[in-house]
């Protein structure tokens, strides 16, 4: 079954330390003034490359990728990738390991630093020699939710509303063999709302919501929600859920047992 994980991005990448120079600097296990502090520092020396991702794309430490525990220097986006692939790769009933007939869809707001992020990730993606997905494909061109400024209320509004009313219905399958995984763990919170909507109104059968808490660093959440069972309080689908954690490569679930694809 092929998987299509939409991953909506954010500025994360501004303040990240995966990059030779500043890849021996890590903020876990510090206190929120060192952290802040380091993360200027990690902003500063991105800055140098805001006109030029394929030089920063070369600055890539990729042992801040293959070494989990050093998931936080990554930004949010490649961390939730990261620990996706692993779960697919332990989680037979999610259809196995990554593979060539599944693919990645990067999407972003229209602004600057949305885009340069979007554009590194992008680039990283599709580096042939990290293969950081290994053969997984990226769509050709990341999605732009066009107009979606913050800065600009009106237009910002108008955009979600597009979003919602059109560009998600015509750009996501509604149909098919295709299994829709939506990654929002980093991008702007109405972007990541709608995309998480869209998952609960696909259902568990056809889609699953992964979320990688920025603090834990490791642990991913993975919700579902059936709309044949509904749930006796809410009298809406209810919701599955799992938590994987990477370090133990492993699922932690109290009640509830690992998610399954739907047919």
């Amino acid at each position: 079954m092929k998987r299509i994980i939409y991953t909506t991005c954010g500025t994360s990448l501004l303040i990240s330390s995966c990059w030779e120079g500043r890849s021996h600097i890590s903020t876990k296990s510090t206190d929120h003034a060192t952290k802040a502090q380091i993360e200027a520092q990690n902003s500063k020396f991105i800055e140098k490359y805001m006109d030029d991702p394929d030089g920063l794309v070369k600055k890539f430490d990729k042992e801040c990728w293959k070494d989990t525990t050093r998931l936080r220097q990554l930004p949010a986006e490649l961390a939730s990738l990261r620990v996706i692939e692993e779960y697919c790769k332990r989680i037979d009933t999610f259809g196995g390991p990554l593979n060539s007939s599944d693919k990645i869809m990067l999407v972003h707001a229209d602004n600057e630093d949305a885009k340069f992020c979007a554009s590194v990730i992008d680039k990283l993606l599709k580096d042939n020699d990290m293969k950081l997905m290994g053969d997984v494909s990226t769509e050709d061109e990341p999605w732009k939710i066009s107009k979606l400024d913050a800065s600009e209320p009106k237009e910002f509004e108008q955009a979600l509303q597009k979003l919602w009313n059109e560009e998600m219905s015509q750009r996501i399958p509604s149909s098919g063999a295709e299994h829709l995984c939506f990654n929002i763990t980093g991008g702007y919170k109405p972007l990541i709302a709608l995309f998480a909507c869209f998952g609960f109104r696909k259902g568990r059968g056809k889609a699953h919501i992964f979320y990688l808490n920025e603090e834990s660093g490791e642990n991913i959440l993975i919700m579902g929600f059936d709309h044949e069972r509904p749930s006796p309080i809410s009298r809406v689908a209810s919701m599955e859920v799992s938590t994987f954690d990477i370090s133990g490569k492993k699922v932690v679930s109290q009640s509830i047992q690992p998610l399954e694809l739907g047919s």
